[in-house]
């Protein structure tokens, strides 16, 4: 059954704005900036939510939201920065640079919030944005941007099966995080606090626990990536993650005299030499079993850490832990435009080196926890299957109006 389809601003309201500097200027207020999305999870986060004196409100600081509205960024529709507004943002403040969309009676919020999560919503935002730099769509582009409208019961059915399996999703989601967590403590409890090395363990420069000298990546010309043939190469988005994924990387074709100086080994760490914030950069990714041969491009510096020494899994941990890195590490970042570290800088990072022997515990217990969590990762590779293709089934009106009985508990899902 297809719907008929209506422009997304003929079913929403206006959204009242207002002044914070002139009408409350000794009060405070919170206020929803674009970094206070979590794009994963499409929710606010409270922890990135800012308390705001009326006098030092920001110029965007001018959108009065409420529970139900939702929230979709209009820069980088790629990355689909959209959120639902619950309780907990009574009378927050919204940036400007969000489309805030309050439902009329006709629109059900919840199905228009899983709309703007759709393929077909993200694609149309993605194709109508500009500018290259700093992609970005108005709100008019996504008011007069057009969504498929059943009944508003069946609107409410269909957000009730999606509330379902996003539910799934972010149980595991909420799973993974906990194994990075439980990872984060025992580093903790075994190591101590970095910042103040209660053991009195020997710190010393990272040049001088190297196996060999850190080494940037290989810039490739446009022209010598390919969809087919070639090596995997790691990038700088690629690396935001504790162990880059395979599989799915660009690919280059570079000279054997190439691939034998960039390539990358097991346990070999990258270090982000670049970043749009000051606080991105330095930062640490590992490298898992690679069958292939996989490279690594320019905006990478390669660590090899002497194993006598240190092991890369405590190295990766110190480099990640948020204390360590406030004292250690962003001291030799520079601040810019563009954040950043080079080699000279990396190399003299203080380190501390435990043990040898209480290092080889600690990758121990993190290679158990690692398994547990590799099974959280599947289960999520499931649920996110489960949700995005309910989703791209409920706007075709190919889900039944009324709730099937077929739709999966937790544990059925993971066995599908």
């Amino acid at each position: 059954m297809k719907y008929n389809l209506v422009t997304i601003g003929s079913h929403v309201k206006k959204i009242h704005s207002w002044n914070p500097k002139k009408e409350f200027p000794l009060d405070l207020f919170d206020y929803i900036d674009l970094g206070s999305i979590d794009k994963d999870l499409k929710k606010i986060n409270k922890d990135q939510v800012l308390k705001v004196l009326g006098n030092n409100a920001p110029s965007r600081a001018r959108q009065q939201v409420i529970i139900n509205d939702i929230l979709v960024s209009t820069v980088r529709p790629n990355l689909n920065g959209v959120a639902f507004l619950d309780q907990d943002f009574l009378s927050s403040t919204a940036s400007t640079g969000y489309c805030v969309l309050r439902c009329k009676p006709s629109l059900f919020s919840k199905y228009l919030f899983y709309w703007v999560q759709s393929k077909t919503f993200v694609k149309d935002m993605i194709r109508k944005a500009t500018g290259a730099n700093y992609p970005a769509v108005s709100d008019k582009i996504i008011k007069d941007s057009k969504i498929p409208l059943p009944p508003l019961h069946t609107q409410k059915k269909i957000a009730e099966i999606l509330d379902t399996a996003d539910s799934l999703r972010r149980k595991d989601k909420a799973l993974i995080d906990k194994y990075n967590q439980l990872t984060q403590s025992l580093f903790l409890e075994m190591f101590g606090d970095p910042v103040k090395n209660p053991k009195n363990w020997n710190i010393t420069s990272v040049i001088n626990i190297l196996k060999e000298k850190v080494k940037a990546g290989l810039y490739v010309a446009p022209q010598n990536y390919t969809n087919e043939n070639g090596f995997e190469m790691v990038h700088m988005s690629d690396a935001f993650y504790d162990i880059v994924k395979l599989g799915k990387l660009k690919r280059v074709k570079i000279s054997e005299s190439d691939l034998e100086k960039y390539a990358l080994s097991e346990n070999d760490i990258l270090i982000a030499r670049r970043s749009l914030t000051y606080e991105g950069a330095a930062k640490p990714c590992r490298i898992p079993k690679i069958i292939f041969p996989l490279v690594y491009e320019s905006s990478l510096i390669r660590v090899k850490v002497n194993a006598d020494i240190m092991l890369p899994i405590f190295f990766y941990y110190f480099f990640s832990n948020e204390r360590a890195r406030k004292s250690y590490i962003l001291k030799h970042v520079t601040k810019s435009t563009i954040s950043g570290i080079n080699q000279a800088g990396l190399n003299a990072i203080k380190i501390f080196t435990p043990p040898i022997d209480l290092q080889n515990k600690f990758a121990t217990l993190v290679e158990q926890i690692e398994t547990q969590k590799k099974l959280a990762e599947q289960n999520l590779q499931k649920s996110e299957a489960l949700f995005n293709s309910l989703l791209q089934k409920a706007f075709k009106g190919e889900l039944v109006a009324d709730k099937p009985e077929h739709i999966p508990t937790k544990e059925t899902s993971l066995m599908d």
